[in-house]
């Protein structure tokens, strides 16, 4: 049975894991010693699949034929299929470019782009170099932006010049120039151009600044030919990507993942979700988001990815979220918590007529889910489916902030953002606009919290750290617990009993 299965996996954990290394038929030019090594006495102190050397994107280009890879489509209502065969060719180009360019095992390749093909290209010929991939959500402003791009210290940054979200016009291009200023290593920045005024437009305010045709056309041969692609061999262990965290507790913190993720990812996708050769995985996530690198693995199976450039709560063309998933026969999606409980709050549901035979499973998360959110999913679109702080810029206003989430009366949680003004300024409602449109604009509309109040001083511990969770359990619990590493205990008595907060309901 699964759950005899599931206890062997656990209690035979090397077992399960050479395993799947065979099951899955991992490429590799060196097989391992041992699927798990134990290196010293503490936790980590260990290495999975010692002395493996493989490429992690060799094993997602294994698959090179005329399927379909890549289902491109976006607001406009643009359509595109990539097979395979053309996603292996372009990938081939772009690695070829990077490499005379310059780029090597250990460097980093930044992405500030909406949810394309390119991003997929460019994410596996760095792969296919031992380069690692990161970037900020294509929503952030020049500042948000700069900040994560600036802890990659990368040598490229390829960015879109501009996308449509929820029918909102976005302009990366716009906040280039001042992120190649801020990132003093970048040696190019390469410009996906999506409109004609981007042609014409003079790009030498942008530093080091190129087109991506021009760029891909300097990896080719004299003779017009691409070089055969590379794929550098490293250990399981060699980082692949960064999944920056959404800057909760301050600035971004940036967790390495290696490699070796592929083996887990396939495992989750072929097991779990029962995904096969010829299955669609709906993806809606830009790079910036973990579940954009999350799917593409799962291109080693056969699976096609559909990449939807926009809103799950766009109507395109006469067509929502859902009629999208019937219309291409969607197997898989992932949608947040909060995109659920905006589709049931607008009423968006399936025309009639639309038909949901391939659709196997929504997963859902990113914060608690709720009973009701299953059953919206069970009662619009089928019934046997298979179901924190925020980053504030500098305002002339603000001398400090902090937010929190308040869990509500059934289980949703809100943002709450406490301001602390400069002297000489006064909280009024206008205030509290212009903060949230700054929000709004500088990140991305889920950001800008529910609730912004004024307070008279934020508390920070004796490691000059905002304390955001014992701030979140005043605020639950209208009590201040005994607490001694602070510097400022008086402050916290004002985050009590607010009525905007006490009564709080959904």
């Amino acid at each position: 049975s699964y759950w005899e299965f599931h206890k062997w996996s656990v209690e035979n954990y090397t077992d399960f894991w050479g395993e799947l290394w065979h099951y899955f038929g991992i490429i590799s030019s060196r097989t391992y010693d041992k699927v798990f090594l134990k290196t010293g006495n503490g936790f980590l102190d260990h290495e999975w699949f010692s002395g493996a050397t493989f490429n992690f994107a060799e094993n997602i280009l294994r698959i090179r034929d005329n399927r379909t890879a890549l289902i491109c489509a976006d607001e406009f209502g643009n359509d595109e299929m990539v097979t395979f065969a053309e996603m292996f060719n372009e990938v081939k180009l772009y690695a070829a470019a990077f490499r005379k360019h310059g780029l090597r095992v250990g460097d980093r390749v930044a992405c500030y782009m909406s949810n394309r093909k390119e991003a997929v290209f460019a994410m596996l010929a760095t792969a296919s170099i031992g380069a690692v991939w990161s970037g900020p959500l294509p929503y952030y402003g020049a500042r948000a932006a700069s900040n994560i791009v600036n802890m990659m210290e990368p040598k490229f940054l390829i960015a879109v010049d501009h996308f449509q979200d929820n029918g909102n016009q976005f302009h990366p291009i716009d906040n280039l120039s001042a992120i190649a200023d801020s990132t003093p290593c970048l040696q190019k920045v390469i410009i996906i151009p999506t409109r004609e005024d981007t042609f014409t437009r003079d790009l030498s305010d942008i530093r080091n600044s190129i087109l991506l045709e021009d760029f891909l056309q300097t990896g080719r041969n004299p003779d017009g030919l691409v070089p055969d692609i590379v794929f550098e061999q490293l250990p399981f262990n060699h980082p692949i990507c960064i999944n920056f965290t959404s800057g909760t507790t301050g600035l971004p913190k940036g967790p390495v993942h290696s490699a070796g993720t592929l083996i887990p990812v396939l495992r989750d996708f072929a097991f779990h979700l029962n995904m096969k050769s010829g299955d669609i995985v709906f993806s809606l996530f830009p790079v910036g988001w973990s579940l954009w690198d999350y799917p593409i693995s799962s291109l080693a199976l056969g699976v096609k990815i559909f990449l939807y450039n926009g809103s799950p709560y766009y109507n395109r063309k006469g067509s929502n979220i859902w009629d999208i998933f019937s219309q291409y026969k969607v197997s898989f999606a992932f949608l947040a918590t909060t995109m659920v409980d905006k589709l049931e709050k607008e009423k968006i549901a399936p025309t009639p007529g639309s038909n949901f035979d391939s659709l196997k499973v929504i997963g859902i998360g990113g914060s608690p889910v709720k009973r009701q959110n299953f059953e919206y999913l069970h009662s619009t679109v089928k019934k046997d489916l298979f179901v924190g702080s925020m980053y504030v810029h500098q305002m002339e206003e603000l001398q400090d902030y902090l937010c929190v989430g308040q869990d509500g009366c059934d289980g949703d949680t809100r943002a709450v953002l406490f301001v602390k003004l400069k002297k000489g300024y006064t909280f009024t409602p206008q205030l509290r606009e212009k903060i949230a449109n700054l929000i709004n604009r500088e990140l991305w509309e889920d950001y800008v919290p529910q609730v912004i109040m004024e307070v008279p001083d934020i508390p920070y511990n004796l490691n000059n750290k905002r304390m955001e969770s014992l701030v979140r359990r005043i605020v639950a619990t209208n009590t201040v617990p005994e607490v001694m590493n602070i510097k400022n205990p008086d402050c916290l008595q004002h985050f009590c009993d607010i009525p905007e907060l006490v009564n709080y309901k959904k």
